[in-house]
C-alpha cells in the first residue's frame, strides 16, 4: 500500500512538472505570435469564461481597440484576426488555472490520507504559494504593455520566465527525491562544484534568452558568428551608464546570449569527456552523455533560430531545449548530492 501510494505521488508531481513545461512552451508561443496583449483585463475567476456569442466578442474587441497594441500596431485588425490571438492568450491563462487545480486537489487528498512526508508537505505549500504569485506576475508583465508602449517590459518577462523555471525545478527536484538511485562514491563529490557552475550558466543563459525575447533582439544581426560583419559590434556600449547595455541594448543583449552559448558549449565539450573517464556510475555517465548531446543540439538550434530570424517552431524548440538541459543538470546534481 505504501509503495502504491508513493507511486501515485510520483505520478502527480511528474504530471505537474510536465504541465509547467507545457505552460512555458505555450508562453513562448504566445510571445512569438504577439498574442499576449489581446486580453486587457485580469479576472482570475470570471476570466475562465470564453466569449460564446457575437455580443461578447464585440465587447472584448472594443476593449482591445483601446489598447496601445491595437492603436500603434494592429489598427487594421478585423474581429476574426482578434479572435485568433485572443484564443492563444486565453489558452495560456486557462492552462495556468487548470494546473493550479490539478496541483491543489491531489495535494489536499494526499495530505488528508497522510501520504506525504512533512518535508514534502512544506515543499508543496511553497510551490503552491509560488504558483499563486506567478499568476500575479503574469498580469504584472502583461500590464506593462497596456500602458503606453505596446511592448511588455523585458524585466517583467524575465521575472515571469524565471519564476516558471523555479516552480518547474522544484517539482522535478521533489519528484527525484522520491527515488533511491543508489550510492554515489565519495570521490564524485568534487564534481558538484563544476556541475553547479554549469547549471548556473544555463540559468543565466535562460534569463538572457528572456531578455532577447523581451527586446526582440533575435530579429537583428541574423548572421553568425559575425554581427554586422564584426565579431564585436561597434554599438556594444552605446548606452550610459554602461550596465544598461546588458539589459536594454539589443546589440549587447544578443551578443551576451551568443557568448554565453559558446561558453556553455566549450565548458561542456572540455568538461564532460574528462568526467566520463573518471566516473564509473552508469546513471551518472548516461546523464553526462545526454547533457553533452543536448548542449550541442541546443547550440545548433540557437544558430538556426538566429539565421532564420526566429521562426515560431525554431523559437519554441530552442526554448524547449534549454529547459531539457536544465532538467538534465538538475538530475545530475540530485545524483551527486542527495542520493544515498
Amino acid at each position: 500500500m505504501l509503495i502504491h501510494s508513493l507511486s501515485n505521488v510520483k505520478i502527480w508531481l511528474l504530471v505537474c512538472a510536465l504541465m509547467v513545461l507545457a505552460m512555458i512552451a505555450l508562453g513562448g508561443y504566445t510571445r512569438l505570435t504577439d498574442s499576449g496583449l489581446s486580453i486587457v483585463e485580469w479576472k482570475p475567476v470570471t476570466g475562465v469564461i470564453y466569449p460564446f456569442n457575437q455580443s461578447m466578442w464585440e465587447q472584448e474587441f472594443s476593449k482591445y481597440q483601446h489598447s496601445p497594441e491595437y492603436i500603434y500596431k494592429n489598427s487594421s485588425f478585423s474581429l476574426e484576426q482578434f479572435k485568433q490571438i485572443y484564443f492563444v492568450e486565453y489558452s495560456h491563462r486557462l492552462a495556468g488555472r487548470i494546473l493550479g487545480i490539478f496541483f491543489t486537489i491531489p495535494f489536499c487528498y494526499f495530505l488528508m490520507t497522510k501520504r506525504l512526508s512533512k518535508k514534502l508537505i512544506r515543499n508543496c505549500i511553497f510551490i503552491f504559494i509560488l504558483g499563486a504569485i506567478q499568476g500575479g506576475i503574469g498580469w504584472y508583465m502583461v500590464k506593462s504593455g497596456l500602458l503606453q508602449s505596446p511592448e511588455v517590459s523585458q524585466y517583467r518577462l524575465v521575472l515571469h520566465l524565471l519564476m516558471a523555471l523555479l516552480i518547474y525545478g522544484l517539482l522535478v527536484w521533489n519528484f527525484l527525491s522520491l527515488f533511491k538511485f543508489g550510492a554515489i562514491k565519495s570521490y564524485h563529490r568534487y564534481l558538484v562544484g563544476l556541475v553547479l557552475l554549469l547549471f548556473s550558466l544555463v540559468i543565466l543563459q535562460i534569463a538572457s534568452g528572456g531578455l532577447v525575447a523581451g527586446l526582440n533582439a533575435g530579429l537583428v544581426y541574423n548572421t553568425y558568428p559575425l554581427m554586422d560583419d564584426q565579431f564585436i559590434p561597434k554599438d556594444l556600449l552605446m548606452l550610459n551608464p554602461w550596465y544598461l547595455n546588458l539589459l536594454e541594448n539589443i546589440t549587447t543583449v544578443q551578443f551576451v546570449h551568443r557568448m554565453l552559448g559558446a561558453i556553455i558549449l566549450l565548458c561542456t565539450i572540455l568538461f564532460i569527456p574528462i568526467m566520463l573517464i573518471r566516473i564509473s556510475d552508469k546513471k551518472l555517465k548516461l546523464a553526462f552523455i545526454c547533457a553533452l548531446f543536448v548542449v550541442s543540439l541546443q547550440f545548433i538550434l540557437g544558430i538556426l533560430t538566429l539565421l532564420n530570424a526566429v521562426p515560431i517552431y525554431l523559437g519554441i524548440l530552442h526554448q524547449f531545449g534549454a529547459i531539457i538541459l536544465f532538467t538534465n543538470l538538475l538530475f545530475v546534481i540530485n545524483l551527486l548530492m542527495y542520493q544515498k
